[in-house]
């Protein structure tokens, strides 16, 4: 499954002997994650944990850049934004 937009992702789950194995892509298509699990489920679950890890980390980069004119953002300043 895949989106296009600007939060692109994609993922893959196949079936291993004894084990499910999967693949987690950012928007380019490169690999971004990869595990094995023991059920499809499980293989599910670390998909979800990869792509949200994912997007924490690049909306945590993006709140910590300085914005346009050099000010830095409400958060980092103690107040709500």
């Amino acid at each position: 499954m895949s989106l296009q937009g600007p939060a692109c992702f994609g993922y893959r789950l196949s079936r291993g002997e004894g084990e499910w194995r999967w693949t987690a892509f950012d928007g380019e298509g490169r690999v971004s994650a990869q595990g094995r699990a023991q059920s499809r489920a499980m293989a599910a679950a670390c998909v979800i944990r990869a792509l949200a890890e994912k997007a924490l980390a690049e909306n945590a980069s993006a709140d910590n850049a300085p914005a346009e004119d050099g000010a830095r953002p409400a958060a980092q300043e103690g107040r709500a934004a």
